[in-house]
């Protein structure tokens, strides 16, 4: 402030002084956060716009909170355009608040790409969530298309997740009267959510050992879920169903109690097939769904399962000649048990987890799974 003060003391003229401030603060840089500490009120809880931030905290008699600027309102309806038209002189703001509370809102982009000039475009975003105001403004500067991704869980500072409300501090930081900001501002709030497939790898295996015989087998099933636009979802959940996928899997039983000792072998492979309408009796036909939900938690969750139709390949030498025979039979395997609600990854971009029970005869199965998202607009 010293700085620009003595600048100010060779002016003659307002654009001189908005010279003699951008020489030492520049508008460029500093102008966004200006508009929104213009916000004037308190955002609890979370705190975006702390106290000692607002212009309460300098003289709380002139300039008490919720001396607000006005604003632009609305509510973002899934598979309706929102469409706002601007113009902004140089070194001002419009604000922008708008509800998000439309249960069937998968994602949302806002597109800046309407406003022009662009390099005279900042934009501030406030987003309320269900554990309330995102702790910091987000800075969206620079960028023209800005996507939040509703199934990512609560938008935190890092991820651009769900939110209930977001609040728009659109500032034009040119110093000159001919700088003006025009366009149309749009926000598209979808039914489809940001990544319509997960890919990844799903393994079962089953150990068991007693004093007769042993048993090991693995199941592994690379797999493709995409949204499912057909499944009712519970509230606030985006469901997915198996696209396509391949399976394989090995199992050896060793009896040992046996005189002589024998062994069966289990192969099959092939691929998974989700079938439309389902033909429960056909070979590689899976079904299995993923859904992810927000309980109003730090992370969103999901919970989930999966099994795939088998012809197993049986070669066994446990019969009274000893000699290896072939045999054929259909089985029905689960792949993929998600029993209890997992968390998404912090980022939104993987689920990954294990799980464990007994399989009734003294052995025990393992499930472990990692899938990451793989976006397809």
């Amino acid at each position: 402030m010293k700085q620009i003060w003595e600048r100010f003391r060779s002016v003659t003229s307002f654009e001189q002084a908005d010279d003699a401030i951008d020489s030492e603060y520049s508008f460029a840089e500093n102008f966004r956060h200006f508009a929104v500490r213009n916000l004037n009120t308190e955002f609890a809880p979370g705190d975006p716009l702390p106290r000692d931030k607002r212009y309460v905290s300098l003289d709380p008699e002139q300039f008490p909170d919720r001396k607000e600027p006005p604003y632009l309102t609305g509510e973002l309806v899934a598979d309706e355009e929102y469409a706002r038209a601007m113009d902004i002189p140089n070194l001002a703001a419009r604000y922008l608040r708008l509800s998000a509370t439309d249960p069937r809102i998968k994602k949302v982009t806002l597109d800046l790409t309407g406003l022009e000039p662009a390099a005279l475009v900042n934009v501030m975003a406030l987003v309320q969530t269900t554990d309330g105001w995102v702790s910091q403004p987000l800075d969206l500067s620079g960028e023209r298309k800005v996507l939040f991704c509703f199934d990512k869980g609560p938008s935190t500072p890092s991820v651009r997740g769900s939110f209930e409300e977001i609040l728009l501090v659109v500032a034009n930081s040119a110093p000159r009267r001919d700088g003006r900001v025009t366009g149309s501002l749009k926000l598209q709030p979808k039914s489809r959510p940001c990544a319509p497939v997960w890919e990844g790898t799903a393994t079962v295996s089953r150990q068991q050992t007693d004093t007769l015989m042993t048993t090991t087998s693995t199941l592994t099933a690379n797999a493709v879920f995409e949204f499912d636009d057909e499944a009712e979802a519970s509230q606030g959940g985006v469901p997915y169903r198996v696209r396509r996928g391949t399976y394989t899997y090995d199992s050896l039983l060793n009896i040992t109690g046996r005189n002589p000792p024998c062994r069966t072998i289990e192969r099959s492979s092939g691929q998974m097939l989700p079938l439309r309408p389902p033909n429960p009796t056909a070979i590689g036909y899976t079904s299995g769904q993923l859904e992810i939900f927000n309980t109003g938690g730090p992370a969103a969750l999901y919970v989930g399962g999966a099994g795939t139709n088998l012809m197993l390949t049986q070669t066994s030498n446990c019969n009274d000649l000893g000699e290896d025979e072939i045999s054929e039979s259909p089985s029905i395997l689960p792949w993929l048990v998600v029993e209890q609600p997992q968390e998404v990854s912090a980022d939104g971009n993987t689920l990954q987890g294990s799980f464990e029970r007994p399989d009734g005869m003294g052995g025990t199965f393992r499930f472990e799974w990692r899938f990451e998202r793989k976006t397809e607009e």
